[in-house]
């Protein structure tokens, strides 16, 4: 079931990415000089722009002015865990594919690259990982500005403009303050980079935002923080079918799911309200479904998945029993091993 995974889903969220990422992409062609490019993303920002908002961008905000010495900006996505973060953001990208060819393909020259943030970062490892992106490996007595010399060649062989840090939440989690404030100028040094300055997108966790507190130099870069949030009352009962039946025709499956029940609500439940699991599940089913004998999606598969994954009994897995909206789902997301749920209340 990879292949789903790869299928584009537009979401309000998305869209807003998609949008903020066309304008950081916009600034930083700007700041590169490079004005017949930036014009080009701007159009298609402003194109954008218009039809989420239903009408043209006001003039006096369409027009955007080259200023010398301007640097790049930056853009923060925050949400919980699962909520589809780092989807929306490589969704965006793939749905502007004639701005950003060849997206996560190594050694390509898409303008974009996107960068998995690892625990214990530092600015050392932000670097080998840029390095790694590109397929140059660094050896470990590499100093730390030798490792960044290499990043910013490749970057530039590249024509890379804008850089992903996804999981930035990670970055925060390092030892010491001092190497937070350290990474953090260093991003900040990114947006201003001599003649190639660099658009930053990062993504993760809330606390990541912290990375943005007391500094008003890296603040003042980042103009905008797009948070994905929880499914609405809207996205349970109207989005959920939708892709339900999207992907199930994809795979060619039939689907005999009862959406005007309580299903789509249980199906929420399960996944906390966070479209990246509730997505995750929906193919995890569908790949139960497609060795079925007769090739149709049913509720039994969503419970398949549950109990697979967990060991609930049928009893206590919340897309069949009574009292569903009682399970506590965390431990069913967030644990590393199977843990059972707590016992039915008498």
């Amino acid at each position: 079931m990879m292949h789903l995974r790869a299928h584009l889903i537009a979401t309000p969220t998305h869209d807003r990415v998609r949008l903020e990422i066309l304008f950081c992409f916009a600034q930083a062609l700007f700041a590169r000089n490079a004005i017949e490019r930036a014009q080009h993303v701007w159009s298609q920002y402003l194109t954008l722009w218009a039809e989420i908002h239903g009408r043209p961008m006001p003039a006096a905000a369409a027009t955007l002015t080259p200023v010398n010495d301007l640097g790049a900006v930056g853009l923060f996505i925050t949400g919980g865990s699962g909520a589809g973060k780092t989807f929306s953001v490589r969704t965006a990208i793939r749905t502007a594919s004639d701005l950003f060819p060849d997206y996560r393909v190594p050694g390509s020259s898409c303008p974009i690259v996107s960068i998995d943030v690892p625990p214990g970062c530092t600015f050392r490892t932000l670097g080998v990982q840029v390095c790694d992106a590109f397929g140059y490996p660094i050896r470990n007595r590499a100093t730390d500005h030798d490792v960044w010399a290499r990043a910013y060649d490749l970057l530039n062989a590249h024509d890379t403009v804008l850089i992903h840090f996804d999981e930035a939440a990670r970055i925060r989690r390092s030892k010491s303050d001092n190497e937070i404030v350290w990474i953090r100028d260093k991003l900040t040094a990114l947006t201003d980079h001599g003649q190639t300055p660099f658009g930053i997108i990062l993504s993760g966790l809330p606390e990541g935002l912290s990375l943005l507190e007391r500094d008003p130099q890296i603040r003042r870069r980042f103009r905008a923080l797009v948070s994905v949030p929880e499914l609405s009352q809207s996205d349970i009962e109207v989005e959920l079918p939708g892709i339900i039946r999207l992907y199930a025709e994809l795979a060619e499956i039939a689907v005999d799911v009862p959406f005007q029940s309580d299903f789509v609500y249980r199906h929420a439940h399960v996944c906390g309200r966070m479209l990246g699991i509730a997505i995750d599940l929906i193919i995890e089913a569908i790949g139960i479904a497609v060795m079925s004998t007769d090739g149709t999606l049913r509720i039994a598969h969503f419970a398949e998945v549950v109990q697979r994954a967990s060991g609930w009994p049928s009893d206590r897995n919340p897309y069949l029993c009574a009292d569903w909206q009682h399970i506590d789902c965390s431990k069913f997301l967030d644990r590393d091993t199977p843990q059972p749920p707590p016992p039915r209340k008498r």
